[in-house]
């Protein structure tokens, strides 16, 4: 991801920015601080079973600590996935995905063609979270099918399903290009979206 292509609006660019400094540092905090915590917790558990407290009830605490652990580590990579940072915005698009179709019972394919060498870094962001939206609000059972295209010119995302599109795509894509500079067409194959760059 390189920053050299022009920016939204200063203003919007700084909020992107912002933004997602704002999820680093949380996910850093969970994932260092809570979950460093919920791990020495679980470690003192164990401890106090080998020193003869009741095995059952020492592992029920245990079970609930590990399920803890488990949500925290889910959410700090929800919140920022290092991925988009070490190896790009496709990476980070398929693991985060998989996550997401798992949890939400549907499958998913993903193309894309440039859209790690040239995107910018307000654009990849923007571009994986709009992805990740629309996949919270994907129906089980359905098959979502992303196309993502970058070149000098400009950035396409289309994405669609077997069925009819969800009304929140629609609202939720419209708000997001209107703050980002980008158009947005629906029709019965999904949606396409439009960054000029």
């Amino acid at each position: 991801m390189s920053d050299a292509s022009t920016p939204p609006p200063t203003a919007l660019a700084q909020l992107i920015a912002l933004d997602e400094a704002e999820r680093k540092h949380i996910a850093h905090v969970l994932h260092s601080e809570v979950g460093q915590s919920l791990t020495a917790a679980l470690l003192s558990l164990q401890f106090f079973a080998e020193g003869g407290l009741p095995a059952d009830e020492v592992e029920g605490v245990a079970d609930s600590v590990r399920d803890a652990l488990q949500q925290v580590r889910a959410l700090s990579l929800q919140l920022r996935p290092p991925l988009l940072d070490e190896i790009g915005l496709e990476a980070a698009l398929r693991s985060t995905l998989e996550q997401i179709a798992q949890r939400r019972g549907f499958d998913f394919a993903i193309q894309t063609l440039g859209a790690d060498t040239s995107a910018p870094t307000w654009l990849a962001i923007s571009l994986f979270r709009w992805v990740q939206a629309l996949a919270e609000t994907t129906p089980e059972g359905e098959s979502l099918r992303i196309a993502l295209r970058h070149d000098a010119a400009e950035t396409v995302l289309q994405i669609a399903l077997q069925g009819p599109l969800p009304q929140c795509w629609r609202e939720d894509s419209e708000a997001r290009a209107r703050a980002l500079g980008a158009s947005v067409s629906a029709d019965s194959g999904g949606l396409a979206i439009h960054f000029s760059t």
